[in-house]
């Protein structure tokens, strides 16, 4: 109940703002790119890096459309589950998992969105922690990573 008392439901009547994936040949002829709407004030209250990006008088900002190259579907869809939500759902088993919680503490890194990284570096160390051959691996190539 306290999440949705804190939710401003006015974010909900902006307009929306499109995100494009895929390679530049895909967006370029609007060729099988992946495209998905959020609320523009939505997404532009998650951080300051992405308040620039939809607010700007450059192509972002004047299209109401931001192209990621390098961001793929699944992530995409989670992020936008958490800008909803504020949370989000893990991938089965413990090395898909992995790899998404760290593709969010970047995207989150990428956009300075801290709560974000906040929430994703709890849920990998979190991953880390738990016993297994899976987690003692992946442990290891963290700290190294550090």
């Amino acid at each position: 109940m306290e999440a949705i008392n804190a939710f401003n439901f006015d974010i909900l009547e902006s307009q929306f703002f499109k995100i494009t994936l895929g390679d530049e040949k895909q967006v370029a002829g609007n060729d099988s790119a992946t495209t998905f709407f959020v609320q523009r004030e939505l997404l532009a209250s998650l951080s300051p890096e992405l308040r620039k990006h939809i607010e700007n008088e450059m192509k972002e900002g004047l299209n109401g459309e931001m192209v990621l190259y390098d961001v793929d579907k699944d992530t995409v869809q989670r992020f936008l589950q958490w800008a909803y939500l504020r949370d989000y759902k893990s991938s089965q088993g413990t090395g898909s998992a992995l790899l998404l919680h760290t593709k969010f503490y970047i995207l989150g890194d990428r956009f300075n969105i801290g709560s974000l990284r906040d929430l994703s570096f709890g849920k990998l160390t979190s991953l880390l922690n738990q016993p297994g051959p899976d987690a003692t691996i992946a442990a290891d190539v963290f700290s190294a990573a550090k």
